[in-house]
């Protein structure tokens, strides 16, 4: 059940554990993982992350804080926005968070946070910094989560005169250390991810050639690189370059997809792996540069759902009237649908029945607790973000089949056939609809429970504000271990323990959010 609540995010920690382990032993030591707390930034989610030695990729400085609040070490953090503010800067330099430029303008920022702390701090050395490139390996199948085209808002892209750029900045700059690229979440394939991936480490190969030939006064890399200098005002930091490798780090960006239509995760981290092996070897041939991943929704994807009580089941066609006492709202509509005609000798207008098509039947709409308010992508763009849905009768009971299963047995006043609906949100607008026309093999009843699986990620971390609902509380859950396995590892499967991991908002923090 849900505990007495209308609708709750749940996380099952057990497969959030066992996805994070999962991905460390899938790379070599030399690999080190962050989080994309945008995916879920759950502070019950992101102490299990830190846990596992797993870091966090943070898009905002509130991200950072909230990295730092639990427990998550600077150096393990990785700052990423595309809109720093200086203030921003300053603050992630000296704590020594991994910082990513996302442009040449914001190198020029951080060259004078450096020199700052520097100034306060005599002998201070900046964490990590790295600048993301966009490769231009082209758009995956979903252009709006494709960034590595040319007309991307993220990263410097590498065409040959930026190319130069870089190199330049890297010899100009001697706290830049670590290339970043990220080319796209969701609907990009294995080998999207991992040509982006061998285009930063053959543009590392090459930044250690040209720093070592511009440190040697080699004439040809003077001259070639000579005009882009103008780009970068000459850094009054005091930062030993070091020994080759110049490129101490590869930040390869996260965007491995999970496949949302069935109980299958998808490309598994160790596929992955696989494939960054064949297209990117350079990664794997040595532990000198340690290379970052940044995955969020392969992560906590497929480790949580959504359940909401069914508040109304709003039937498309004409009622049956009750015979027997009953209330309308248990019963089916029929095979009928209503049109409006006129009586010619009194002129009253009146609702006769048409047949339909069998074909066309809708039986209505089911009015859940959540919509758009958690599933954005999904109501807007259901083509693109599809999800799965389970049914539970209002004792708690599973519903046996899922969407286009054949349709149910005949049984005592009960017809064999297959139940359409559509499922709507509560947000007071047109489009707050989670999926239209699914065709169900058994009949659904308000009181029942609805259940949007594969929701961890991407679904609390995007809930709306609009029509002032509170946020739905957090549930976690593991198994009970039973000692049947070696070591005590198995699991008994009918008992849980259950928490409220964050409980529901309130009315009263809804209005303190819209002000006095």
């Amino acid at each position: 059940t849900t505990m007495g609540l209308s609708h709750a995010v749940v996380y099952d920690f057990d497969a959030l554990r066992a996805n994070l382990r999962a991905l460390v032993s899938a790379f070599p030591p030399h690999f080190a993982h962050a989080f994309a707390i945008k995916a879920a930034p759950l502070s019950c989610v992101l102490r299990e992350v830190t846990a596992a030695g797993v870091g966090c990729e943070c898009a905002s400085w509130g991200e950072v804080m909230q990295a730092m609040n639990i427990g998550c070490p600077p150096p393990r953090i990785i700052f990423d926005s595309p809109c720093k503010t200086a203030e921003d800067i300053y603050a992630a330099v000296s704590r020594k968070v991994y910082i990513n430029a996302d442009s040449f303008e914001e190198l020029q920022r951080i060259d004078e946070a450096v020199e700052l702390c520097q100034t306060q701090n005599a002998g201070f050395q900046p964490g990590l910094v790295g600048l993301r490139v966009n490769p231009l390996v082209g758009s995956g199948a979903i252009e709006a989560l494709s960034v590595s085209t040319i007309d991307s808002k993220f990263g410097v892209p590498l065409t040959p005169h930026n190319r130069q750029a870089v190199l330049a900045a890297f010899v100009t700059y001697p706290w830049l250390r670590a290339l970043h690229c990220h080319v796209g979440s969701r609907g990009m394939s294995v080998h999207h991810l991992a040509d982006g991936a061998a285009a930063i480490a053959e543009l590392a190969e090459e930044v250690d050639r040209v720093v070592l030939d511009f440190s040697a006064g080699e004439q040809a890399t003077v001259a070639r690189l000579k005009p882009f200098f103008a780009l970068f005002p000459p850094s009054h930091t005091e930062v030993p370059r070091g020994e080759a490798p110049f490129v101490k780090a590869l930040d390869i960006g996260g965007g491995l997809p999970i496949d949302t239509q069935s109980t299958s995760w998808g490309p598994t981290f160790l596929e992955y792996a696989n494939s960054l092996r064949e297209r990117a070897p350079s990664l794997f041939s040595s532990a000198s540069r340690t290379v970052f991943t940044e995955f969020g929704h392969a992560i906590v994807g497929k480790t949580a759902f959504v359940v909401s009580q069914i508040e109304y089941r709003k039937p498309a066609a004409l009622m049956k009237p009750p015979t027997d006492g009953a209330s309308t709202a248990s019963r089916s509509p029929t095979n009928r649908e209503p049109a409006h005609t006129t009586d010619t000798t009194g002129g009253i207008e009146t609702v006769a029945s048409v047949p339909i098509p069998e074909t066309d039947r809708f039986d209505g709409t089911l009015v859940l607790h959540v919509g758009a308010d958690l599933f954005l992508r999904p109501s807007y763009c259901p083509d693109k973000f599809p999800i799965r849905c389970a049914f539970y009768s209002s004792r708690g009971e599973k519903r046996v089949g899922v969407e286009g299963d054949p349709a149910e047995p005949a049984s005592p006043g009960r017809s064999r056939r297959v139940h359409t609906y559509s499922l709507a949100g509560p947000l007071c607008f047109a489009g707050d609809v989670l999926k239209k026309r699914i065709s169900l093999p058994y009949e659904v009843q308000s009181g029942d429970f609805a259940v949007v699986l594969d929701a961890g990620a991407n679904s609390i971390s995007m809930f709306s504000r609009h029509c002032s609902r509170p946020a739905p509380p957090v549930i976690g859950f593991t198994r009970l271990k039973t000692g049947g396995g070696p070591g005590g590892s198995a699991f008994n499967a009918l008992k849980v323990n259950v928490g409220v991991l964050k409980p529901a908002e309130s009315l009263e923090d809804v209005m303190r959010f819209w002000g006095p």
